[in-house]
């Protein structure tokens, strides 16, 4: 570019002594020298007023490339910007999408576990249900067995009875569980109706001297009383647990000839126990 100024600078010379040695032209010597220093000055001062601009003009561009340069570099920072917020967003957006994932996941589970339980505890609630109905149903019916338990409470008339002779405690005072009191109203005979343990006792007031009573169950003695030495009216008693099978058959009876008092001092007593 700096090859350019003289260049025209020559060529403008050039033509101006060209115009000046013209033969056509007439003019003295002193205006030839005159113009030519005006086209000198207007020459100098032109490349003066050229290099002004270019200096101006390449100031005005390094300002405009030093600019360019900045917004470029501004660009840069608003594009690494936008492109961390993108591959933040695009971060962000797959941890959401894997945290739904995960959520959808657990509450799947969740769902299921709750589901699980639920049809354990339900199944726990019937069986407590059957157990609770089992359990009710065994307790009515040993409800119903203990108030449906045999049981009676007999005493006698006063009477001597001979030796092996079945003692008549025939005036029942309480009774449950017999169907058939027959045996013992005639008799003071207790036939079983139910299989069971069975609680026996009997009371004789005498005032026999020497007496003795045995209680049987089908004639084999399973408990006695005895009085001896006194003409006293005396109770003695015998007790026993024994079990019986439906027909058995439970008296008392005199083991030599005794006198037998009546009422609440001779007392047969039979109860079911289980």
């Amino acid at each position: 570019m700096n090859l350019d100024i003289p260049f025209i600078f020559l060529c403008f010379l050039y033509a101006s002594f060209a115009f000046l040695f013209d033969g056509r032209t007439q003019s003295s010597l002193s205006t030839k020298n005159v113009v030519a220093t005006d086209q000198f000055n207007f020459l100098k001062d032109l490349i003066i007023e050229e290099r002004q601009a270019r200096t101006q003009l390449e100031n005005q561009m390094g300002y405009l490339q030093n600019y360019t340069k900045s917004l470029e570099q501004q660009l840069q920072r608003i594009y690494n910007t936008q492109s961390s917020y993108h591959q933040f967003i695009i971060s962000e957006n797959k941890k959401l999408k894997q945290d739904i994932v995960t959520t959808q996941f657990e509450r799947n589970k969740t769902a299921q576990r709750l589901e699980y339980n639920e049809f354990k505890t339900n199944d726990r609630i019937l069986a407590l249900e059957s157990n609770i109905s089992k359990t009710y149903t065994n307790v009515v019916q040993k409800l119903g067995a203990w108030s449906d338990r045999a049981l009676f409470s007999a005493w006698p008339d006063t009477t001597t009875i001979h030796a092996g002779g079945e003692i008549p405690f025939t005036n029942i005072q309480v009774s449950n569980g017999i169907k058939d009191l027959s045996s013992i109203r005639n008799h003071g005979s207790f036939v079983c109706e139910k299989d069971g343990y069975y609680l026996v006792s009997c009371f004789i007031r005498t005032d026999t001297s020497s007496a003795k009573f045995r209680i049987e169950r089908n004639n084999d003695i399973i408990a006695a009383g005895s009085k001896h030495g006194d003409t006293g009216f005396e109770s003695h008693a015998a007790i026993a647990a024994v079990h019986l099978d439906v027909g058995d058959v439970l008296h008392v009876t005199a083991g030599n000839t005794m006198v037998v008092d009546s009422k609440f001092d001779s007392v047969f007593t039979v109860v079911q126990i289980m």
